[in-house]
């Protein structure tokens, strides 16, 4: 039973060391997973060896994604694309508060994690309400959107590890996608609602325009100055002004205002296209699992982003993106490699022994990833943890798998508070106190959470 206290008490530590000293993830997950196996009585060849093959693991399955991702989101910056693809969106959805909102949902998934996202569209859609407060309003819609997108949609790093991880058999991810997208789209569309209600004005027109919020390096706070600050950058490798360089105005854009002419861009969704286009092609004439498609689908999507490139753009872009991929690849490796080697250790039975006789079976996979996401503020490292604790016990065979996949997607997201680097990074962008970014930011994920929790038991109790 001891395995749990050390859990906890390594769990802790991760969040302490990594906030209050801003040491980076990959180190302080990669020295829990040490200080773990070595704590449970491991010897330290075979913790280590634990320990590289959890990081191998999680590189295996996400390297590719993550790196397709992150190069597609900033060769889309750098070239003015994300300017086509929000004047696109707006001619669609002409309020603010739902092109904030969407614009943020559908960014976050083919690059991979929502501060990313954020980052990508703060520049460009902060000038769309005339004061502080209203654009504050816009920013919340960006951040819970790209975390609805991250969190929901398949393929992406906290959906994908639940795929990899129990390898489903009656679950294919186009019937989880058709259930989660569904889900997640209420969701947003319930917020989009609250907030017009809520704040009413931020919807009647867009703005004046404010040139300075368009152009890097000329917002009320610089992207670099927001991220020296607090510990998102040192956390999410958003370092200067991370995804905010445009380098390049696409014909019959305007920088100061951020609209673009033409009635669609279709060159600036071209790697959204060919990922779409690619599934079929490697479900029916590759005949390819789930695990390589995710590989084929975003390869091919990072290709289609370095042909329409400018070819002088081609090497920076790529090698920009490669940087960014890269801290995050390995913060998440460094999580796969405190999973591995908790799994190899007595905690799933311990921690289902003591589960089991004080909540019921059918809550332990939620209770399980709201402790995990309470304790250390990643979604993502939440879900690769849950997913091998949960494995390792009986729990997967007497469950429906879009239940149990629902119910880690909910606790992850139940609780998002001070060990979520997100929360920071809205708490200085926005210059709201922490107060105001608990209630707008952290209390809508808690009604996720929770109600999403209830749709994974409705659909255990009655497919089970």
């Amino acid at each position: 039973m001891y395995t749990l206290q050390i859990f906890f008490i390594i769990i802790i530590l991760i969040s302490v060391i990594g906030i209050k000293f801003r040491v980076p993830p990959f180190i302080t997950l990669v020295g829990g997973a040490v200080a773990f196996g070595f704590a449970v009585g491991g010897n330290p060849d075979a913790v280590f060896t634990q320990v590289a093959t959890g990081c191998a693991s999680v590189f295996n399955s996400l390297g590719i994604p993550i790196l397709a991702g992150s190069v597609i989101a900033k060769y889309l910056v750098e070239q003015g694309y994300i300017q086509q693809i929000v004047s696109d969106i707006r001619k669609v959805l002409k309020s603010p508060l739902s092109l904030s909102g969407f614009a943020g949902y559908i960014i976050a998934v083919p690059s991979t994690c929502p501060i990313t996202a954020y980052m990508i569209l703060q520049p460009v859609l902060s000038h769309l309400a005339p004061d502080k407060k209203r654009q504050s309003s816009l920013m919340y819609l960006v951040a819970l959107g790209s975390t609805l997108g991250v969190a929901f949609v398949y393929p992406t790093p906290v959906t994908f590890p639940l795929f990899d991880t129990f390898g489903p058999k009656h679950l294919t991810p186009l019937t989880f996608d058709m259930v989660t997208i569904t889900l997640s789209v209420i969701f947003l569309g319930l917020l989009i609602w609250w907030t017009k209600w809520r704040a009413p004005k931020v919807t009647e027109q867009i703005s004046d325009i404010q040139p300075s919020s368009l152009i890097p390096g000329k917002t009320e706070k610089a992207e670099s100055e927001i991220i020296s600050e607090g510990s998102e950058g040192a956390e999410w490798g958003l370092e200067e002004s991370g995804y905010s360089d445009q380098k390049y105005v696409q014909p019959g854009c305007e920088i100061d205002s951020g609209l673009c002419t033409g009635k669609f861009h279709p060159k600036a969704w071209v790697p959204f296209l060919v990922i779409f286009a690619a599934i079929p092609v490697g479900l029916f004439l590759l005949h390819l699992s789930h695990f390589t498609l995710v590989q084929f689908i975003m390869f091919a999507g990072m290709i289609a982003a370095v042909m329409v490139a400018l070819p002088e753009n081609r090497w920076t872009g790529f090698v920009s993106g490669a940087k960014h991929a890269g801290v995050v690849i390995f913060d998440i490796c460094g999580a796969g490699a405190l999973g591995y080697v908790i799994t190899q250790s007595t905690f799933a039975q311990d921690s289902l022994v003591v589960l089991a006789q004080n909540v019921p079976l059918i809550l332990i996979p939620f209770v399980m990833a709201a402790l995990i996401q309470t304790a250390q503020g990643s979604r993502i490292v939440t879900s690769i943890l849950t997913a091998q604790i949960i494995a390792s016990t009986g729990i997967p065979p007497m469950m429906n798998p879009l239940a149990l996949f629902l119910m880690i997607i909910a606790g992850a997201g139940v609780i998002c508070f001070v060990t979520d680097p997100y929360f920071w990074l809205l708490h200085r962008t926005t210059g709201d106190d922490v107060k105001t970014v608990f209630k707008r930011y952290t209390i809508p994920q808690v009604i996720f959470g929770v109600l999403t929790y209830m749709v994974a038991f409705a659909i255990q109790y009655f497919y089970p």
